[in-house]
């Protein structure tokens, strides 16, 4: 799956720099009520694709990520930058341990 997950993150549009000790911050399941910037169409593609990507990998091999993949799920209908921002620091905790797994 390591292949697979290379392609996630090489296939995602905004270059992944760094890498997260966990797939998740303490913020996982705030969401703003106030102040939400909503994703443009071609980013909530993006979005789209990629979570259906990790969905599948979470259920294959990777349970580590499930939490954050299961509340992504939950959000494709009302996607904002904040969610934007949980898919890219899942990726980069994917991006430091990928090969560990």
């Amino acid at each position: 799956m390591i292949p697979y997950i290379d392609s996630t993150i090489d296939e995602f549009p905004q270059l992944i720099e760094g890498t997260s000790p966990t797939p998740a911050a303490d913020h996982l399941f705030k969401v703003r009520e106030e102040g939400v910037v909503l994703l443009y169409e071609k980013r909530a593609m993006a979005f789209h694709r990629t979570v259906a990507q990790l969905l599948f990998l979470c259920m294959r091999a990777r349970r580590d990520i499930q939490t954050a993949v299961a509340f992504l799920t939950a959000r494709v209908n009302q996607l904002d930058k904040d969610d934007w921002g949980k898919l890219k620091r899942l990726h980069q905790y994917l991006k430091g341990k990928a090969r560990q797994c």
